[in-house]
C-alpha cells in the first residue's frame, strides 16, 4: 500500500486573502445573476437566489447558508474551479493568479449548481425539519447534514462537483428518498464521502493558512451545512446584526420568497415538466399545507382562555339585573360570563358516513375532550339534530349513533350557535363533506374536519372556514 501523503500547507498574507475574497465575491454575484435569469435551468429559484447575501467571514471551509439567506464561503474553494487556478500553490502563484483574474473564463455553471444547492436547503426548509426531529448532539447534526445533502444532490449532475458531493450511491442507498429517510438509513457514524484520494492514500490536500484559519482548496465534501441546512456553525453572524453589509433577510422575507418559488415551480412543471418530482411535491405542501386540526383547536382554546379572563362579556335577559328596581319600569339585561374551553362538535350521522368514518370521528371527539380539559357537547346531525350529548368524556356517552338519513350540517351549526346554556368558542364539524354549509362566516370559528378516504374535495368547502383532513 502506498504511503499516505501529508497535506501541503501554504501560508499567505492578509492582502492575498482579501484579494481572494474580492475575486470570489465578484464570481459569486455573477453566478447568482445567472441563476436568476429567465433562461436559467432553475428560474423558479430566482426569488430565493436574489435574496442571498454574500458575507465575508473567517472560518468557512467550503460554502454554507444560514437561516437568513446569508452565504458564507471559502474564497480559495470558490476560485479553485477556475481553469487558470494554480496547480502548484504558493503565495506568489496565488498573487499572480489573482492579479490577472478573468471572471469571464470561470465555468459559471459549476458555481450556479453550488448556489442552487444552498438555495434548496432553504426551500426544502431543512432547518425546520431538523428541529422536528429534535436532534441535538454534534454527531446527530452531522448525520442530518449528510442526509439533507443526499436529498438535494441526487438531482445535481455536474461532473466537476461529482467527486466531492455526498451522493446516495456512495452510501449504498437508493435515489428518491427524503432527508428523513436517508437519516434513518445512514449509520450513526457515516463513512467519509470524500473525493477519491482526498484524505486517503492518494495525494494530500492543499491547505491555505491565512488569518489563523486553514482553508482547504479541495475539501472532502462540497457542503458543510450552516443553520439554513439545520447545522449551525460557529462563524455565523448574529441574525440581529444591523450592519448593512452583513444583515440577513428576516424569516418573513425568506418565507415569502419560498412561497413565490413554490408557485413558480408548479408553473414551470406544468409548462416544461423538467422539475424533480419531489420539488413539485414540496411546493404543493408549501402552498397547500395540511393543517393539524388539533393544533388549530389548541390555538382557538388558548384564544378562548384569553377572552374568558376578561370577565363578564355578554348580556342576557334570562336572569334579572340586580339594579332593575332603579330602572323601573325598564327591564335591563344582566352581564354573564360563559364557560371557557367550550367546543361544539357537530357529528355527521348521515347515511354517507361509513362505520369506519364514524368510528374515526368519535375517536377525534374524545381526543378533543381529553386534551386541556375541554368541555365538548356533541350534536348528532344528519338533516336535523337528533341528539345532543353534553360534556362528553367517555366513548359510552356517544356510542349510540342516531340519524343515518340525509345530510345538512347547517342544521347542526345553527343549533350550536343558538345554544343558550353555553357560549361555544369554536364549532367543529366532523363530516365527509357531502353537505350544505353556511354561505356567510359564522360569528365564532368553524373548523370542518373531513373524515374518510373518499371525502369531498377541500376546494368545495367554504373559503372562510378552517378546513382540515383527518388522516389515519
Amino acid at each position: 500500500m502506498p504511503a499516505k501523503k501529508q497535506n501541503l500547507t501554504v501560508k499567505v498574507s492578509r492582502e492575498v486573502l482579501d484579494l481572494a475574497f474580492e475575486k470570489a465575491l465578484e464570481t459569486l454575484k455573477m453566478a447568482r445573476a445567472w441563476l436568476c435569469r429567465p433562461l436559467s435551468p432553475y428560474p423558479y429559484f430566482a426569488p430565493i437566489a436574489s435574496l442571498l447575501k454574500f458575507v465575508k467571514v473567517i472560518g468557512c471551509d467550503t460554502i454554507a447558508v444560514d437561516r437568513w439567506a446569508r452565504i458564507y464561503f471559502n474564497p480559495f474553494f470558490v476560485l479553485s474551479f477556475h481553469p487558470k487556478f494554480p496547480k502548484d500553490i504558493s503565495e506568489k502563484s496565488l498573487q499572480q493568479f489573482l492579479d490577472a483574474y478573468d471572471v469571464g473564463a470561470y465555468p459559471i455553471n459549476v458555481l450556479v449548481e453550488i448556489l442552487r444547492h444552498e438555495v434548496e436547503h432553504l426551500f426544502r426548509q431543512h432547518h425546520r425539519r431538523e428541529e422536528l426531529l429534535g436532534l441535538n448532539s454534534p454527531d446527530e447534526l452531522e448525520k442530518w447534514n449528510i442526509a439533507a445533502d443526499l436529498e438535494i444532490n441526487q438531482h445535481i449532475h455536474c461532473p466537476q462537483l461529482q467527486p466531492i458531493m455526498c451522493l446516495p450511491e456512495r452510501f449504498g442507498l437508493p435515489n428518491g428518498l427524503s432527508a428523513e429517510e436517508y437519516y434513518l438509513k445512514l449509520p450513526d457514524q457515516p463513512p467519509s464521502s470524500g473525493r477519491s484520494g482526498s484524505g486517503g492514500d492518494g495525494d494530500g490536500d492543499v491547505i491555505i493558512e491565512a488569518e489563523g484559519h486553514n482553508y482547504p482548496v479541495l475539501p472532502q465534501r462540497m457542503d458543510e451545512g450552516g443553520s439554513g441546512a439545520g447545522v449551525p456553525r460557529d462563524y455565523e453572524l448574529d441574525p440581529n446584526d444591523n450592519d448593512p453589509q452583513n444583515k440577513g433577510a428576516s424569516e418573513a422575507q425568506v418565507r415569502v420568497r419560498i412561497e413565490e418559488s413554490a408557485r413558480q415551480i408548479k408553473e414551470h412543471a406544468k409548462n416544461r415538466g423538467t422539475v424533480p418530482a419531489d420539488l413539485v411535491e414540496i411546493a404543493e405542501q408549501i402552498l397547500n399545507p395540511k393543517l393539524n386540526w388539533r393544533q388549530i383547536l389548541a390555538h382557538l382554546i388558548r384564544k378562548a382562555r384569553t377572552n374568558a379572563i376578561r370577565g363578564k362579556e355578554d348580556y342576557t335577559f334570562l336572569q334579572p339585573n340586580r339594579r332593575n328596581e332603579a330602572y323601573h319600569p325598564f327591564v335591563i339585561p344582566s352581564m354573564v360570563q360563559y364557560d371557557a374551553n367550550a367546543v361544539a362538535a357537530v357529528l355527521d350521522t348521515s347515511g354517507s358516513m361509513s362505520t369506519a368514518d364514524l368510528e374515526r370521528a368519535l375517536s377525534e371527539i374524545l381526543g378533543i375532550a381529553r386534551q386541556g380539559n375541554i368541555k365538548v357537547d356533541v350534536y348528532m346531525c344528519d338533516a336535523a339534530v337528533h341528539k345532543i350529548v353534553r360534556d362528553v368524556k367517555t366513548f359510552s356517552q356517544i356510542k349510540e349513533i342516531v340519524g343515518r338519513g340525509g345530510t345538512d350540517m347547517v342544521e347542526g351549526i345553527n343549533r350550536a350557535l343558538q345554544e343558550r346554556r353555553r357560549r361555544y368558542h369554536a364549532i367543529v364539524v366532523l363530516t365527509d363533506g357531502y353537505s350544505p354549509f353556511p354561505q356567510d362566516p359564522t360569528p365564532i370559528p368553524l373548523v370542518i374536519c373531513l373524515v374518510g378516504k373518499n371525502h369531498e374535495s377541500k376546494d368545495k368547502m367554504p373559503s372562510w372556514a378552517k378546513v382540515v383532513e383527518v388522516e389515519d
